[in-house]
């Protein structure tokens, strides 16, 4: 409880409560705030908008500060990753995830969101009761393994279009995701409705006479396949509040500077009232500080370290970007 105490101290609620405040009090940087004209730059420093000469190691922090967030699956590689790297190459996105325990995870029709395989109980998005023919074990031979298409047809006996969209259902609920992120660009690009594989006799004619365009339709769309494990819901009291912590870091590192208006676009389970708590906590332990960072803001605002460390040497006012509308680092919506 005192500094340099080098024995077991006893300190009665009341006390220790007033110790709190004063501690916290005592960490509150002294800086003046930055007019809300400052936020979108603020933003886009802190989510790396408008960076040039990206190498592929450059993906992976961005996609760390981007896990847990829901976007329509067309904007991840449309709108969003190409804003914060120049080269964007989609080769680079399906090595990570062919080679790391990042994952694809749909979260509702045609939305996808990234995780880590471990962490994604963290950005459980609720998902209406499934429907009959929903069920992975009818069309994969085990719940633990990759399979590709042809495979999935062998073992269920469902025709290639029926499977496709058995899957893309199945996709969108979290239940099943690619090795890569190619699936869903081909889905994208055909509406998610892919024709039929063609009969035996068209394929030997395929054969006989190979055309690139015959190939591409013959398949609905590549990559191996596999079930997600559903989240576990703990009951134990410490290790949700240790989900709850990693939550909050998550928010924190997503935008540097977090208040209640800024968490309305997040999932439940991101948003102000379910990671305050969370963040005081963080505050206590020293890993963030609370102040007035951005005036026009009403209510409590929590920071980073190091963004406060950028308010103090001020913001880069040279820097360049776009950002679409939907992006995490966009201020519309904010007032």
């Amino acid at each position: 409880l005192l500094e340099g105490a080098e024995t077991p101290q006893v300190c009665d609620r009341v006390n220790l409560e007033r110790l709190l405040r004063m501690a916290r009090a005592d960490a509150r940087p002294s800086l003046e705030p930055l007019p809300a004209s400052a936020l979108p730059l603020l933003l886009a420093e802190h989510q790396n908008l408008g960076a040039g000469d990206a190498v592929p190691e450059d993906l992976q922090q961005a996609l760390e500060r981007l896990f847990g967030l829901p976007l329509a699956a067309e904007l991840w590689e449309g709108e969003i990753l190409p804003a914060r790297l120049d080269p964007y190459l989609p080769g680079w996105l399906d090595a990570l995830l062919a080679e790391s325990d990042l994952r694809w995870v749909g979260a509702g029709e045609r939305r996808t969101l990234f995780a880590l395989d471990g962490e994604r109980n963290l950005f459980a998005v609720p998902q209406p009761d499934a429907d009959s023919g929903d069920d992975a074990a009818e069309i994969f031979p085990h719940l633990a393994g990759r399979f590709g298409l042809e495979e999935l047809i062998r073992f269920s006996g469902v025709e290639s279009a029926r499977l496709s969209d058995r899957l893309w259902r199945l996709a969108w609920r979290g239940r099943v995701t690619a090795d890569s992120f190619a699936p869903v660009r081909q889905g994208l690009g055909s509406g998610f409705t892919p024709d039929p594989l063609a009969s035996t006799a068209a394929r030997s004619a395929a054969r006989r006479r190979p055309r690139f365009d015959r190939w591409r339709r013959e398949r609905a769309f590549s990559g191996s396949w596999m079930v997600l494990p559903s989240p576990v819901e703990t009951d134990d009291l410490l290790d949700r509040d240790d989900d709850d912590r990693e939550r909050a870091r998550v928010v924190l590192d997503r935008y540097g500077i977090v208040f209640r208006a800024l968490l309305e676009r997040e999932i439940p389970a991101l948003r102000w009232r379910a990671v305050f708590r969370a963040l005081r906590m963080l505050e206590l332990g020293g890993e963030v500080v609370a102040g007035h960072f951005i005036d026009g803001v009403g209510g409590l605002q929590f920071a980073a370290h190091d963004v406060v460390r950028r308010l103090r040497d001020g913001l880069d006012e040279s820097r360049i970007w776009w950002v679409n509308a939907v992006d995490p680092a966009s201020p519309c919506s904010l007032g």
